[in-house]
């Protein structure tokens, strides 16, 4: 009897802390975590497809995140993507590589702004457009003009697609 009761003692204390464990991988700043060490890896070994695959999980939790106006999480994930974007390296002209995974990265950030915009998720919508403000920035400094015209064609974009259609004003978006 008192084995039997040992025993379900030992699987209750089991059972608690595989609960807790669930419950920290599932915390959304654990989930970047492993997101980002997986984008360093492929990144690393060159494998460019899978550290975009990592971006836009990165970008689909910015998504979910303003639709359920969690302004915490979405932060976090446009603080990693300018992260990432820092430390691409740059294209020199049109027909580098590289420029498709800088374009791949903007059009991320283009759809946060949309689902932004959508959602009327303020917070998430000035970071976004920041962030994109800050890489277009970066693509000038280092005079990556090819990198630079993909900013500048996002921010035409929003401004006629998202911006102007949903009733903001470019200068309410700007200050």
């Amino acid at each position: 009897m008192s084995a039997d009761l040992v025993l379900v003692v030992i699987c209750f204390v089991s059972l608690l802390m595989y609960m807790y464990a669930v419950v920290q991988l599932l915390k959304p700043d654990r989930i970047i975590d492993l997101i980002l060490r997986d984008y360093h890896r492929a990144f690393a070994r060159g494998q460019w497809q899978a550290a975009l695959a990592n971006v836009e999980q990165i970008c689909d939790m910015a998504k979910r995140a303003a639709t359920v106006s969690d302004s915490a999480t979405g932060a976090r994930c446009i603080e990693t993507m300018l992260q990432i974007g820092s430390n691409l390296p740059l294209p020199k002209d049109r027909e580098d590589s590289r420029l498709t995974i800088h374009q791949s990265l903007v059009d991320q950030w283009v759809e946060i702004v949309g689902v932004a915009v959508k959602e009327k998720e303020t917070g998430l919508l000035y970071q976004s457009l920041s962030a994109l403000h800050d890489q277009g920035a970066l693509y000038v400094e280092a005079q990556a003009w090819a990198a630079a015209e993909t900013v500048v064609k996002a921010y035409r974009h929003l401004v006629f697609t998202h911006l102007l259609s949903e009733g903001q004003s470019w200068t309410d978006c700007m200050t």
